[in-house]
């Protein structure tokens, strides 16, 4: 901002405005600074993977967590946020809970073995770089996206690897296979084992669910 005079002006009524000037820009850009730091956070804190952070829903006022239950929980009232939608698909760049990783055992090799074959079938040649991160692109990620979270040392961790590509939507990161529109699973038929036995902690406290080493019983796990 300049300072406009008519006439004479003596130096130190010139240094006074001028420290008037410079004490409003700094108030400015400092109420600005608070500003964008209040609005990173107004997404909801979910601690999806936090046992302490969700009691245990009585017996009798659980549902069995069936598909349907599913699809309308997850892709509408996620972790009981109504208008939420997969949330454990979802990396928050300000409180990264977790990655979309690691894929191990089977989902290691063979199933991006199988994904790439099952995309060249409908002919995308996609490569390994194109469906997972691994160890030395994603310290670079951690560094960079993901400098502000707390605990962004998972990226450092060659453990967490391979994880799945993830993508941006609204302000978020996503599983690059989730829908940006529908928020359903893209590869769903063919998602690994990490998503298909995957329970967050709302669900394994509010509803009845079927696990791997129980999958015809419906119980109550937590």
């Amino acid at each position: 901002m300049k300072i406009q005079y008519k006439g004479s002006v003596s130096p130190e009524a010139l240094e006074t405005e001028s420290t008037k000037l410079v004490s409003e820009e700094q108030v400015t850009s400092s109420e600005a600074s608070i500003k964008t730091q209040k609005d990173r956070f107004y997404l909801p804190v979910l601690n999806i993977n936090h046992n302490h952070e969700w009691p245990s829903k009585p017996l009798e006022d659980r549902k069995h967590f069936t598909d349907e239950v599913a699809t309308e929980t997850c892709l509408g009232n996620c972790c009981g946020v109504e208008g939420l939608k997969g949330a454990c698909c979802h990396l928050d760049p300000y409180d990264t809970e977790h990655v979309l990783g690691p894929l191990k055992g089977s989902d290691k090799d063979e199933w991006i073995r199988d994904i790439l074959a099952w995309f060249r079938k409908r002919g995308l040649n996609l490569t390994r770089a194109d469906v997972v991160i691994d160890y030395e692109e994603g310290k670079i990620i951690g560094e960079t996206l993901f400098k502000d979270a707390p605990n962004n040392g998972i990226f450092q961790e060659p453990s967490a690897y391979p994880m799945l590509r993830f993508q941006v939507i609204g302000p978020r990161y996503a599983c690059k296979f989730m829908n940006p529109v529908t928020y359903k699973c893209g590869i769903y038929a063919m998602r690994p084992n990490m998503c298909r036995t995957y329970l967050c902690n709302y669900v394994l406290t509010n509803f009845l669910v079927k696990t791997k080493s129980k999958p015809n019983t419906w119980q109550k796990v937590r």
